[in-house]
């Protein structure tokens, strides 16, 4: 584990200049000046810099500034340490620990308050992370040959652990947060000699140079030449600290007020105003709901309903990222909540097709999700039949009663699932019921596509059959944990940032929420989930979805 660094000390006089029109006067921070083969330094925050453990300012690097911000990277390699302890189950950077460390311990400890205040967020969301591979070959940032990126540790690091070269450089391998393209455990480094190596997330002993985003607004330099001898010492007004609070007595609030709701396993009750016993608002109080894109969190909460929707990743593959949201769904006993289907204009039988978000607009929708697009299938047969539409039924109506004639091993194998307005979901084989015995016990709709995914919590064969048959592609789900508590997993694919998954790993993904029963609906460009009528996902490389003609949804709002 990370040696822990000695408490900081109170911090240096604080931050970095950057100077307005009407300041000409005295000097500015500057990039890497590739004329001169230099950059200019400074000082922000300490760290134990001697072998004793003596706390000394940190030396940084400018690399780059605008009109905002300059980009820094630590001098020295300031300690050793792993990427991240799991060596078969690598979470990825932004799950690891050594990126934890860097955003809990260390940004405490070397940083002052002002100095925190005065850091962005770079593009992993971290205040404090490391350089990548493009980083360090960028000649724009002084890094133009290999021996540009060599570095030296400080005597702290060398003395808890650091690798060092023999040969009388002094030279230390460091990590990159880059991925190998060929190991996908492993992250790229900076070994001897300045080249490129790779090692196993796991691996200690290597070495750690941090990269920050420093906000210039208001900064200014205080004294220094902006050399590595006489680096610029920097000051930063001092924003006013949150009041001092009882972290023990607000957590013991919330637990007592949200109890059932911490029972259920959520992680979000802090975010929730004050909820019943069953976890939801009390009756009388306005709706609450909170959208957070960059974190990826987006909240709901009324007296009937809560939902609570989380954007999750996976990188363990590097050629296979994957991203995917989960929805939990709670609605409350008794309530006349539940999911149905909504339609574009309010037309059931419309062939218009548009932009999910829109029917969830027109609707006030806080949820919702794409269905089955049987529609495609009536498209199809509009000239001549070329497959079974299947069983479907809207508002309880009976709109076709067509159950596919065989089993088959593709997508759709048109097995049935159906919703009722107690809650209950339940799932049937395709050539399992009819239209009419579905209406008779009081189904209000009935999705026709599939395959099943779970029945009894287990992955069904034809999940598994069919998806050795098919790739990764964006894929939309629906289960059920228990009657009230309802899962959707929407899985964005065909993009950078995502390939989208198998069938198999969709039905493990319900598995793993403890659903009982699952649902395969409708995937590819139909994939689509909304809250409170924004669309969450993208998929495919284009900037539109599928148009569609209705949505699952749940929850209204103005």
């Amino acid at each position: 584990m990370l040696k822990k660094a000695k408490k900081a000390l109170p911090a240096l006089f604080a931050l970095l200049l950057f100077f307005l029109p009407a300041r000409a006067e005295g000097p500015a921070l500057h990039s890497y000046r590739a004329d001169e083969g230099a950059w200019d330094y400074v000082l922000l925050g300490r760290f134990p810099t001697d072998a004793d453990e003596t706390v000394r300012p940190i030396l940084w690097r400018v690399l780059l500034t605008d009109h905002a911000s300059a980009l820094l990277l630590s001098d020295r390699i300031l300690f050793s340490a792993r990427v991240d302890v799991q060596q078969n189950t690598y979470p990825g950077w932004e799950q690891s620990e050594l990126y934890e460390y860097l955003n809990g311990e260390f940004l405490k400890a070397a940083f002052s308050w002002a100095e925190q205040n005065a850091l962005a967020r770079q593009m992993d969301r971290a205040l404090v992370s490391l350089p990548d591979a493009e980083d360090l070959k960028n000649p724009r940032y002084g890094f133009s040959t290999d021996d540009s990126r060599c570095a030296r540790g400080t005597a702290y690091a060398a003395e808890n652990g650091l690798q060092v070269y023999q040969g009388g450089t002094g030279h230390s391998p460091y990590w990159t947060k880059t991925l190998s393209p060929n190991h996908e455990k492993a992250h790229r480094r900076v070994i001897q000699e300045g080249r490129w190596g790779y090692l196993g997330v796991w691996h200690e002993g290597q070495g750690v140079r941090p990269m920050v985003q420093l906000k210039l607004e208001d900064a200014q330099i205080m004294s220094g030449l902006g050399t590595r001898e006489d680096p610029y010492v920097l000051s930063l007004p001092e924003p006013s600290q949150p009041e001092p609070r009882d972290e023990t007595a607000d957590l013991l609030e919330a637990q007592k007020r949200n109890a059932a709701f911490l029972s259920a396993g959520t992680g979000y009750e802090a975010l929730f105003p004050a909820l019943t016993e069953e976890g939801f608002l009390p009756q009388g109080e306005a709706p609450f709901s909170l959208a957070d894109r960059e974190t990826g969190l987006w909240l709901y909460a009324s007296p009937d309903l809560r939902i609570e929707i989380v954007r999750k990743t996976d990188t363990q593959k590097k050629t296979q990222p994957l991203l995917w949201y989960e929805a939990d769904i709670y609605v409350r006993p008794g309530s006349s909540e539940y999911l149905k289907t909504y339609y574009h204009q309010g037309d059931m039988n419309i062939r218009e097709r548009t932009e999910p978000e829109v029917i969830a607009r027109e609707n006030g929708l806080v949820f919702s999700l794409n269905t089955d697009y049987y529609l495609y299938r009536v498209l199809r047969n509009a000239r001549r039949k070329v497959m079974s539409v299947g069983v479907i039924l809207r508002g309880g109506e009976i709109l076709y009663d067509d159950p596919a004639r065989k089993e088959v091993s593709i997508v759709p194998n048109r097995d049935l699932m159906a919703l009722y307005p107690d809650g209950r979901m339940e799932v049937y084989d395709y050539n399992g019921t009819t239209a009419k015995a579905l209406k008779k016990q009081g189904a209000s709709d009935v999705l026709c596509f599939g395959p099943i995914l779970l029945k009894d919590g287990q992955i069904t064969p034809q999940a598994e059959r069919i998806s050795k048959k098919l790739g990764n592609d964006p894929r939309t789900a629906l289960g059920m944990a228990e009657i009230g508590h309802y899962v959707a997993v929407m899985v964005e694919g065909r993009t950078k940032a995502s390939k989208g998954c198998t069938l198999l790993r969709l039905s493990e993904l319900m598995r793993e929420k403890k659903c009982v029963l699952a649902f395969n609906l409708d995937g590819g460009g139909t994939s689509s989930m909304t809250f409170m009528g924004e669309l969450l996902n993208q998929n495919t490389y284009s900037a539109h979805l599928r148009g569609q003609a209705e949505l699952l949804g749940i929850g209204k709002t103005e």
